[in-house]
């Protein structure tokens, strides 16, 4: 084990396993990712330097779920590595998904949700 792999960050340690295994660089897992080279570094490291200075960065889980996805990793595997509650972000995003939703629409979307939660 390297220095680097000593102080690298949980999460993003799996996302290197993962990026090598599956043969890609970061520039390309970056690019998979929608993200920078920089941003993506970043993520796997779990810090950057600014000014000689090294500092923790705190990705957001959309960036750490994009990560994952990129290099093949199990995104709530690596959100919960990086202390987040894949479930919580779950119902966010559900929760956003119905406010996006037409009038209409939202009766009927609750009537599903009610339906699958009375399920066994």
């Amino acid at each position: 084990m390297t220095d680097n792999q000593q102080q690298q960050w949980a999460p993003g340690h799996a996302l290197q396993q993962a990026r090598e295994y599956a043969g890609l660089s970061k520039r390309e897992a970056a690019k998979r990712a929608g993200l920078s080279s920089a941003s993506y570094r970043w993520v796997e490291y779990g810090t950057r330097t600014n000014n000689g200075v090294v500092e923790e960065v705190n990705p957001s889980a959309e960036a750490l779920q994009a990560c994952a996805t990129a290099v093949g990793a199990d995104p709530h595997h690596v959100l919960r590595l990086a202390g987040i509650d894949p479930t919580t972000l779950s119902r966010r995003e559900l929760h956003e998904a119905v406010e996006k939703l037409p009038p209409e629409m939202v009766e009927p979307a609750l009537r599903m949700v009610r339906g699958l939660a009375t399920e066994d």
